[in-house]
Protein backbone atom coordinates (compact mmCIF):
# COMPACT_ATOMS: atom_id res chain seq x y z
CA UNK A 1 0.00 0.00 0.00
CA UNK A 2 1.90 3.18 -0.98
CA UNK A 3 1.31 6.31 1.10
CA UNK A 4 3.23 9.60 1.46
CA UNK A 5 5.70 7.44 3.82
CA UNK A 6 5.79 4.54 0.90
CA UNK A 7 9.24 5.06 -0.63
CA UNK A 8 10.50 5.24 3.04
CA UNK A 9 8.91 2.14 3.72
CA UNK A 10 10.03 0.58 0.33
CA UNK A 11 13.13 1.33 1.08
CA UNK A 12 13.68 -0.16 4.95
CA UNK A 13 12.12 -3.13 3.17
CA UNK A 14 15.12 -3.68 0.72
CA UNK A 15 17.76 -2.81 2.72
CA UNK A 16 15.82 -5.49 5.40
CA UNK A 17 16.26 -8.07 2.40
CA UNK A 18 19.20 -7.40 1.69
CA UNK A 19 20.57 -7.85 5.07
CA UNK A 20 18.84 -10.98 5.43
CA UNK A 21 20.07 -12.84 1.97
CA UNK A 22 23.18 -11.80 2.64
CA UNK A 23 23.57 -13.19 6.74
CA UNK A 24 21.86 -16.27 4.98
CA UNK A 25 24.72 -16.64 2.51
CA UNK A 26 27.10 -15.80 4.85
CA UNK A 27 25.80 -18.91 7.06
CA UNK A 28 25.93 -21.07 3.76
CA UNK A 29 29.12 -20.05 3.00
CA UNK A 30 30.01 -21.10 6.79
CA UNK A 31 28.81 -24.64 6.85
CA UNK A 32 30.05 -25.51 3.32
CA UNK A 33 33.25 -24.13 4.45
CA UNK A 34 33.82 -25.71 7.78
CA UNK A 35 32.09 -29.26 6.31
CA UNK A 36 34.69 -28.64 3.87
CA UNK A 37 37.34 -28.31 6.59
CA UNK A 38 36.56 -31.66 8.56
CA UNK A 39 36.50 -33.74 5.37
CA UNK A 40 39.83 -32.65 5.21
CA UNK A 41 41.08 -32.71 8.43
CA UNK A 42 39.14 -36.42 9.45
CA UNK A 43 40.36 -38.84 11.86
CA UNK A 44 40.61 -42.16 12.59
CA UNK A 45 37.70 -42.96 15.16
CA UNK A 46 37.46 -46.10 17.45
CA UNK A 47 33.91 -47.48 18.55
CA UNK A 48 34.04 -50.84 21.13
CA UNK A 49 31.48 -53.68 20.66
CA UNK A 50 32.35 -54.23 24.21
CA UNK A 51 34.49 -52.61 26.96
CA UNK A 52 33.87 -55.52 29.75
CA UNK A 53 33.25 -58.98 28.75
CA UNK A 54 32.15 -61.93 31.76
CA UNK A 55 33.12 -64.66 31.69
CA UNK A 56 32.48 -67.87 33.47
CA UNK A 57 35.45 -71.05 32.18
CA UNK A 58 34.77 -74.71 32.86
CA UNK A 59 36.41 -76.47 35.82
CA UNK A 60 38.77 -78.44 33.72
CA UNK A 61 40.04 -74.76 31.98
CA UNK A 62 43.34 -73.26 32.49
CA UNK A 63 42.69 -70.14 30.41
CA UNK A 64 40.03 -68.02 29.80
CA UNK A 65 40.02 -66.26 26.48
CA UNK A 66 38.03 -63.72 25.17
CA UNK A 67 37.68 -61.02 22.36
CA UNK A 68 37.22 -57.51 22.32
CA UNK A 69 35.97 -56.24 19.02
CA UNK A 70 36.07 -52.76 17.68
CA UNK A 71 35.65 -51.06 14.28
CA UNK A 72 37.16 -47.52 12.67
CA UNK A 73 34.10 -45.29 12.38
CA UNK A 74 36.00 -42.41 11.18
CA UNK A 75 37.20 -40.78 7.73
CA UNK A 76 41.00 -41.43 8.04
CA UNK A 77 42.87 -44.69 8.65
CA UNK A 78 43.16 -45.75 12.57
CA UNK A 79 46.79 -46.30 14.28
CA UNK A 80 46.57 -48.84 17.99
CA UNK A 81 49.49 -47.63 19.39
CA UNK A 82 50.51 -49.90 22.74
CA UNK A 83 48.06 -52.74 24.87
CA UNK A 84 48.71 -53.28 28.21
CA UNK A 85 47.82 -55.43 30.56
CA UNK A 86 47.79 -54.47 34.67
CA UNK A 87 48.81 -58.34 35.35
CA UNK A 88 51.29 -60.96 34.31
CA UNK A 89 48.65 -63.75 34.22
CA UNK A 90 47.13 -61.65 31.01
CA UNK A 91 48.34 -62.70 27.46
CA UNK A 92 46.95 -59.63 24.48
CA UNK A 93 47.17 -60.84 20.76
CA UNK A 94 46.43 -58.45 18.29
CA UNK A 95 46.15 -59.01 14.37
CA UNK A 96 47.56 -55.22 13.01
CA UNK A 97 47.88 -51.88 14.33
CA UNK A 98 46.48 -50.16 11.20
CA UNK A 99 42.80 -50.36 10.55
CA UNK A 100 41.06 -48.36 7.18
CA UNK A 101 38.00 -46.11 7.43
CA UNK A 102 35.29 -48.47 8.02
CA UNK A 103 37.43 -51.47 8.89
CA UNK A 104 36.56 -53.69 12.25
CA UNK A 105 39.41 -55.19 14.35
CA UNK A 106 40.11 -57.43 17.84
CA UNK A 107 42.21 -57.95 20.34
CA UNK A 108 42.36 -61.31 22.31
CA UNK A 109 42.68 -61.31 25.75
CA UNK A 110 44.02 -65.05 27.78
CA UNK A 111 43.50 -64.66 31.12
CA UNK A 112 45.93 -67.64 33.18
CA UNK A 113 43.03 -69.43 35.29
CA UNK A 114 46.14 -71.20 37.66
CA UNK A 115 45.10 -71.49 41.20
CA UNK A 116 42.50 -68.41 41.28
CA UNK A 117 39.30 -68.89 42.36
CA UNK A 118 36.55 -66.42 42.67
CA UNK A 119 35.72 -62.93 40.94
CA UNK A 120 39.42 -62.14 39.18
CA UNK A 121 39.41 -58.63 37.48
CA UNK A 122 41.74 -58.06 34.64
CA UNK A 123 42.30 -54.26 32.65
CA UNK A 124 43.08 -54.01 29.59
CA UNK A 125 44.75 -50.07 28.50
CA UNK A 126 44.34 -49.64 24.49
CA UNK A 127 46.34 -46.23 23.05
CA UNK A 128 44.84 -45.19 19.51
CA UNK A 129 45.41 -42.25 17.60
CA UNK A 130 41.78 -41.15 17.77
CA UNK A 131 42.17 -37.90 19.13
CA UNK A 132 38.53 -38.01 21.03
CA UNK A 133 39.15 -40.97 22.85
CA UNK A 134 43.29 -41.70 22.58
CA UNK A 135 43.02 -44.27 25.51
CA UNK A 136 40.37 -46.94 26.22
CA UNK A 137 40.07 -49.44 28.97
CA UNK A 138 39.09 -53.11 28.61
CA UNK A 139 37.51 -54.91 31.67
CA UNK A 140 37.89 -58.98 32.05
CA UNK A 141 35.34 -60.35 34.79
CA UNK A 142 36.49 -64.17 35.19
CA UNK A 143 34.33 -65.75 37.39
CA UNK A 144 36.47 -69.12 38.94
CA UNK A 145 34.76 -71.78 40.66
CA UNK A 146 35.81 -72.76 43.98
CA UNK A 147 36.73 -76.23 44.00
CA UNK A 148 38.83 -77.21 47.11
CA UNK A 149 39.18 -74.11 50.23
CA UNK A 150 43.13 -74.37 51.49
CA UNK A 151 43.49 -72.39 54.43
CA UNK A 152 46.62 -70.91 54.80
CA UNK A 153 47.62 -70.72 51.64
CA UNK A 154 51.10 -69.60 52.51
CA UNK A 155 53.13 -70.81 55.46
CA UNK A 156 55.95 -69.04 56.86
CA UNK A 157 58.89 -69.51 59.63
CA UNK A 158 61.67 -66.69 60.62
CA UNK A 159 65.42 -67.38 60.54
CA UNK A 160 66.72 -68.95 63.67
CA UNK A 161 63.04 -70.63 65.40
CA UNK A 162 62.93 -73.43 66.17
CA UNK A 163 62.14 -76.36 63.67
CA UNK A 164 58.53 -77.28 64.20
CA UNK A 165 55.94 -78.25 61.69
CA UNK A 166 53.14 -76.72 60.50
CA UNK A 167 49.80 -77.54 58.90
CA UNK A 168 47.59 -76.62 56.14
CA UNK A 169 43.59 -77.64 56.06
CA UNK A 170 42.43 -78.58 52.62
CA UNK A 171 38.63 -78.88 52.11
CA UNK A 172 36.36 -79.89 49.01
CA UNK A 173 33.82 -77.87 48.76
CA UNK A 174 32.60 -78.65 45.09
CA UNK A 175 29.64 -81.15 45.29
CA UNK A 176 31.71 -83.88 44.02
CA UNK A 177 34.62 -85.62 45.64
CA UNK A 178 38.06 -84.34 44.93
CA UNK A 179 40.57 -86.94 45.89
CA UNK A 180 44.52 -85.56 46.56
CA UNK A 181 46.19 -88.26 44.71
CA UNK A 182 49.74 -86.65 45.52
CA UNK A 183 52.30 -83.81 46.60
CA UNK A 184 55.27 -83.04 45.65
CA UNK A 185 57.75 -79.75 47.19
CA UNK A 186 59.93 -77.59 45.29
CA UNK A 187 62.80 -77.65 47.65
CA UNK A 188 63.83 -80.35 49.45
CA UNK A 189 64.47 -78.22 52.54
CA UNK A 190 60.82 -77.96 53.39
CA UNK A 191 59.41 -81.53 52.65
CA UNK A 192 55.60 -82.39 53.67
CA UNK A 193 53.08 -84.75 54.21
CA UNK A 194 49.80 -85.45 53.06
CA UNK A 195 47.10 -86.64 55.69
CA UNK A 196 43.53 -88.17 54.86
CA UNK A 197 40.83 -86.81 57.29
CA UNK A 198 37.98 -87.99 54.95
CA UNK A 199 38.37 -89.47 51.18
CA UNK A 200 37.55 -87.20 48.66
CA UNK A 201 36.55 -83.98 51.09
CA UNK A 202 39.01 -83.44 53.59
CA UNK A 203 42.83 -83.62 53.94
CA UNK A 204 46.08 -81.87 55.73
CA UNK A 205 49.33 -81.35 54.79
CA UNK A 206 52.07 -81.20 57.26
CA UNK A 207 55.42 -79.35 56.03
CA UNK A 208 58.40 -79.59 58.33
CA UNK A 209 61.84 -77.45 57.41
CA UNK A 210 64.57 -79.84 57.13
CA UNK A 211 66.97 -76.64 59.30
CA UNK A 212 66.32 -72.96 60.78
CA UNK A 213 69.76 -71.74 59.43
CA UNK A 214 68.68 -69.77 55.94
CA UNK A 215 66.51 -68.57 53.79
CA UNK A 216 64.19 -70.78 51.62
CA UNK A 217 61.12 -71.47 49.90
CA UNK A 218 59.30 -74.27 48.37
CA UNK A 219 55.86 -74.09 46.50
CA UNK A 220 53.59 -77.53 46.67
CA UNK A 221 52.04 -79.19 44.26
CA UNK A 222 48.89 -81.07 45.32
CA UNK A 223 47.65 -83.28 42.50
CA UNK A 224 43.88 -84.55 42.58
CA UNK A 225 42.02 -86.72 40.05
CA UNK A 226 39.12 -83.92 38.69
CA UNK A 227 38.29 -83.53 36.37
CA UNK A 228 39.70 -87.06 34.47
CA UNK A 229 40.01 -85.11 31.39
CA UNK A 230 42.38 -82.65 32.61
CA UNK A 231 42.88 -83.44 36.52
CA UNK A 232 43.23 -80.06 38.52
CA UNK A 233 46.61 -79.26 40.64
CA UNK A 234 46.58 -77.33 43.77
CA UNK A 235 49.37 -74.88 45.00
CA UNK A 236 50.84 -74.34 48.79
CA UNK A 237 53.27 -72.05 49.77
CA UNK A 238 56.37 -72.38 52.63
CA UNK A 239 58.87 -69.83 52.72
CA UNK A 240 61.51 -68.96 55.70
CA UNK A 241 62.54 -65.80 55.66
Amino acid sequence: MINKYGREKIGVKVSVCKVTWHICWTLLAGVVSGTNAAESSGYGQITWENRQIDVRPEIQDTNAVVVFKFSNVGRQPLTIGSVKAACSCTAISEKKKIYAPGESGEIEIRYQIGNRVGLQQANVVVESDDPAQPVSQLTLRVFIPELVRISPSVVEWNLGDPPGSKRVTIQVVHNEPIHIIGVNSSNDQIFGTLHTVTAGREYTLTMTPDNMREQAKATFRLESDYPKSKPHIFYVYAVIK
